[in-house]
């Protein structure tokens, strides 16, 4: 299947087969985007994943709630397929929705699906999310991503700034279940994600 190639010495995962979106890792101490792939590295967000461990089982039953839904797992695939387009490995544990490397950028994805009733509620959880898998898995220099269902209305306008340039969490939704958007502003940025 040539998944695993050997490169400069090193064995290195080759492109996924059509059929899997994202590479799920069981052990959620395991790092998504290793920066060094050191021993330390990995000792360390095994110890930091087992000491957040009771706080984060609660967000395990929400997050496999959420996950059942529909529009999670379109949107879900959807930024895993781009993710792979980009030449990425997408990944993911009951935690983290999704992460990859592209080029030498980390990425962390929070996908929320969104209804008008619950979009600040659901950008809340995602923000505070983003920011636990980030810590716990060692990963500081990881771009940290939040894709909604939906452009935000009028009345929460202003979340796009504080989001993207209060919170340095880049914001992306749907547009048709087919692609993704993001404030004009970040399609440099994000040009491997959206339309």
């Amino acid at each position: 299947m040539e998944l695993v190639r050997v490169r400069m010495g090193r064995y290195v995962l080759g492109p996924l087969p059509e059929g899997v979106l994202a590479v799920t890792y069981a052990d959620d101490a395991e790092p998504l985007v290793p920066s060094d792939f050191s021993l330390s590295e990995y000792r360390d967000v095994q110890a930091r994943a087992l000491s957040g461990a009771r706080t984060i089982s609660r967000i395990v039953d929400e997050t496999k709630r959420e996950r059942a839904s529909d529009s999670h797992r379109i949107l879900t695939n959807l930024v895993a397929a781009r993710i792979r387009v980009a030449g990425a490995m997408p990944r993911c544990n009951q935690f983290v929705d999704l992460a990859g490397r592209i080029g030498k950028t980390p990425f962390l994805f929070e996908i929320k699906s969104t209804t008008e009733d619950n979009v600040r509620g659901q950008i809340r959880r995602g923000i505070s999310q983003l920011y636990e898998y980030r810590y716990l898995q060692r990963a500081s220099d990881a771009q940290l991503v939040l894709v909604i269902e939906k452009p935000l209305g009028q009345e929460l306008a202003w979340m796009v700034e504080y989001l993207v340039r209060d919170r340095g969490i880049l914001l992306v939704w749907d547009g048709d279940m087919r692609t993704l958007h993001c404030p004009s502003w970040l399609k440099r940025q994000l040009s491997f994600l959206v339309a």
